[in-house]
């Protein structure tokens, strides 16, 4: 469906998935599909390349999409450069291996972001706070970065906040503010 569709209504494509990297050949790597008729799912390099991305961000919540072979001269040979090749302005993409469960948590926080109207780099910062305020460990968050277009917007109106979202980063800030107060107090009253 993906090699063949239409993909000019989209701003964003997000695919969250297997992938498959291949250090010494990498036009070799690929993402990986499900399989259909005629197709083994394995959407390569040179398939990627033929996708008409223009103007688009690309979210790969894959493992090791932003991880490839340096050439000198040419630079990293990964997944996201081919994304690139096919005309997208940003791709979000991981240096390492990325847990579904991690991928999940991580992603919903950058999509609540970008419905706010980020920008797609600084959603991705803000999810990040995010997953290491819930005390995740640097491997669920640490490895995605934002590549090309980072100030890119696709959402420049946003989405009208959710009244649940105000209201629990009101607390989170009341609590960090009572903390620092309160951590200050102490302080104060142990240097007299």
């Amino acid at each position: 469906f993906l090699k063949s569709a239409d993909l000019h209504p989209y701003g964003i494509l997000h695919l969250a998935t297997h992938s498959v990297i291949d250090g010494e050949n990498p036009e070799r790597s690929a993402v990986r599909l499900t399989p259909s008729p005629g197709e083994d799912g394995h959407l390569d390099i040179a398939g990627i390349v033929a996708l008409k991305m223009e103007g688009k961000v690309v979210v790969l919540s894959t493992c090791e999409s932003a991880r490839g072979k340096i050439l000198r001269g040419e630079g990293v040979m990964s997944l996201a450069r081919a994304f690139f090749q096919a005309g997208a302005h940003t791709v979000v993409g991981s240096l390492w291996p990325v847990e579904d469960r991690d991928g999940k948590e991580l992603f919903e926080s950058f999509y609540g972001h970008l419905g706010e109207g980020a920008s797609v780099a600084a959603a991705l910062r803000a999810a990040q706070r995010d997953r290491i305020a819930d005390g995740a460990p640097l491997k669920a968050w640490a490895g995605l970065v934002a590549l090309g277009d980072g100030d890119l917007v696709p959402l420049p109106g946003g989405n009208h906040r959710s009244p649940r979202r105000f209201w629990l980063r009101a607390l989170v800030g009341a609590g960090v503010a009572l903390s620092a107060f309160l951590a200050l107090r102490a302080w104060r009253r142990r240097s007299f």
